[in-house]
């Protein structure tokens, strides 16, 4: 079987299950510790977040995922400098990472896959560079809390 097939087939595979967890997680009756391990549920509730507000757990999940990406791209990877990443408040109702590239940055191998997961998982990406400042590469995940 041909190796393009089977990844094609993978990635059908975790997109459908991804969407039945999203759709699982507006459930009335949801169970949070399907979605969350116990450790990502205690970082959540200690940040004091829930202050009176409904939170998307498909979208903080998503943005936990999006943070891991960008913490590893920071660590393995020599053409980024710095990491920026917001918590999830209930000030905001949307929430980002941004990473400090170098001026003349280039990815390959694994730090190439990684931004390519990042890009998947963001709602919206901002690229920005000026004059001599370094580039700037801001991942957001939007609707964090419902209205």
């Amino acid at each position: 079987m041909d190796i393009n097939k089977l990844i094609e087939q993978e990635k059908a595979r975790q997109e459908a299950e991804f969407q039945a967890k999203i759709e699982a997680s507006r459930a009335p009756n949801v169970d949070v510790r399907d979605f969350f391990t116990d450790e990502e549920l205690a970082r959540i509730l200690a940040d004091d977040h829930f202050q009176g507000r409904v939170a998307e757990l498909s979208k903080v999940k998503r943005y936990e995922e999006l943070r891991k990406a960008a913490n590893w791209i920071f660590v393995n990877c020599i053409d980024c400098s710095k990491l920026d990443v917001e918590s999830v408040s209930s000030g905001n109702r949307n929430v980002g990472i941004t990473l400090s590239l170098h001026r003349f940055s280039s990815f390959s191998g694994e730090a190439m896959k990684m931004l390519r997961v990042m890009f998947t998982l963001a709602d919206s990406v901002y690229f920005s560079a000026i004059k001599e400042d370094e580039p700037l590469l801001s991942f957001s995940v939007m609707g964090v809390w419902a209205e």
